[in-house]
C-alpha cells in the first residue's frame, strides 16, 4: 500500500506542476490510473486495514474510496 500511496502523490505533483494543457491531462489521466490501483487494493482489505488516500483527486472519472472494487466486479461482468 505505502508504493500505490507513493506513485499517486508522485502523479498528483506532477499534475500540479504541469502548466500546458495536454501534459495536464497526461499526468490527470496518470493520478486516476494510480488511483483506482489504490482503491482497489484498498477496498479489497478488511476494514482495520484500509488506508486513508493522500492526494485524491475529485475530478470527473476518478475512482472513489469504497466504490472501485465493486465498479470493477460489475464490469467485469
Amino acid at each position: 500500500m505505502d508504493n500505490a500511496q507513493a506513485e499517486v502523490n508522485f502523479f498528483a505533483d506532477k499534475y500540479r506542476k504541469a502548466r500546458d494543457p495536454k501534459r495536464k491531462a497526461f499526468w490527470l489521466d496518470e493520478w486516476h490510473f494510480e488511483q483506482k490501483i489504490f482503491d482497489l487494493l484498498n477496498d479489497s482489505l478488511p476494514k482495520k486495514y484500509k488506508r486513508k488516500l493522500q492526494n485524491r483527486s475529485y475530478a470527473e472519472g476518478a475512482s472513489r474510496e469504497g466504490k472501485a472494487l465493486e465498479e470493477f466486479r460489475r464490469n467485469k461482468a
